[in-house]
């Protein structure tokens, strides 16, 4: 869930910000596949809704797997920034 929702928020920004090209990248296999289908499941559907309106803004937009291994600085990103968001949210 948490990787769709960050995907959503690139797509939305790099959208917003009229970009016309879009190369997106993610640890998360089955979501790859998943937009690479262009399908659905019910627990993503308003997500995957919102990534796939948005994406049609671009003149090319790809969605590749990359192995988690093989991207050990933007994972640890990620989990840093996602902690700091829940501390945020629980008012720390």
């Amino acid at each position: 869930m948490a990787e769709a929702l960050a995907i959503r928020s690139a797509v939305m920004y790099a959208a917003s910000s009229n970009v016309k090209s879009l190369m997106i990248r993610s640890d998360s296999l089955s979501l790859v596949k998943l937009l690479k289908e262009r399908g659905s499941v019910p627990a993503f559907f308003g997500i995957l809704f919102d990534i796939y309106q948005f994406s049609s803004s671009f003149d090319v937009v790809s969605f590749s797997y990359v192995p988690r291994l093989s991207n050990v600085l933007a994972d640890s990103l990620a989990k840093s920034a996602l902690s700091l968001l829940n501390s945020y949210g629980n008012g720390v």
